[in-house]
């Protein structure tokens, strides 16, 4: 096994998995925003309707709400690093592991019309591969798989 710096495609990809990952939490914040904004309505008319007081509180309202959107939205942050800090590290780094392993059985899937060789390494089962590969590498052979050091994204054989 040994480490080789990612090439510019590669690079391209993580970069976008990590796009992608970031538009997904923007768009659960923001409807996270949404319950909380209802919510804190709700408790303020609820600590209104049952203290002394008769009218909504839009102090108290904006007091919920601004303590409600900090924990939300550090919660969210914390979820997101923990979530993709090894992708982000493969992007800082731009180290891919390359592994030699075996073939150990091939296998066609009929119901898909795909060809497959399982391979004997401890990160990746199997390997989708065209016909001409298929027809022409055998159980026994060796090829070597490509992946990123950290998030363990698949990038290809050979």
């Amino acid at each position: 096994m040994r480490t080789e710096p990612l090439s510019s495609n590669e690079l391209e990809f993580l970069k976008l998995q990590l796009k992608s990952a970031k538009r997904s939490f923007v768009g659960f914040f923001s409807k996270f925003v949404i319950v909380i904004f209802a919510l804190s309505f709700v408790l303020s008319f609820y600590k209104a309707a049952s203290g002394n007081q008769n009218a909504f509180s839009a102090s108290a309202y904006f007091a919920t709400t601004t303590l409600f959107l900090l924990i939300g939205a550090l919660g969210v942050y914390i979820v997101f690093l923990l979530f993709h800090r090894n992708l982000m590290l493969d992007i800082r780094q731009a180290r891919k592991t390359i592994e030699p392993c075996h073939i150990s059985r091939k296998q066609f899937m009929p119901h898909n019309n795909t060809y497959h060789f399982y391979i004997d390494s401890a990160h990746c089962l199997s390997v989708q591969v065209p016909k001409a590969d298929y027809d022409r590498m055998n159980p026994g052979d060796e090829l070597s798989i490509e992946y990123s050091c950290h998030s363990g994204i698949f990038f290809g054989y050979f």
